[in-house]
């Protein structure tokens, strides 16, 4: 919530590791192997993105959406 307040009509570059902080961000920068590999929102990456969706799920689990 901190983070949210602070980046409020902000821009801001986050790196995560949480679920929720992932989740809330209004967009997205994957990478892999040292480049951006895709981008979108969260809901995009996890519907057209095998490799993000796999990542999120093996990070994760599949009970936090």
């Amino acid at each position: 919530k901190l983070l949210q307040e602070y980046s409020q009509n902000k821009i801001s570059i986050t790196i995560a590791h949480r679920y929720q902080t992932i989740k809330q961000a209004d967009f997205i920068i994957f990478l892999q192997k040292n480049s951006i590999f895709c981008y979108g929102t969260f809901d995009e990456l996890m519907q057209k993105n095998k490799s993000f969706r796999e990542f999120t799920l093996y990070s994760f689990g599949d009970n936090f959406v």
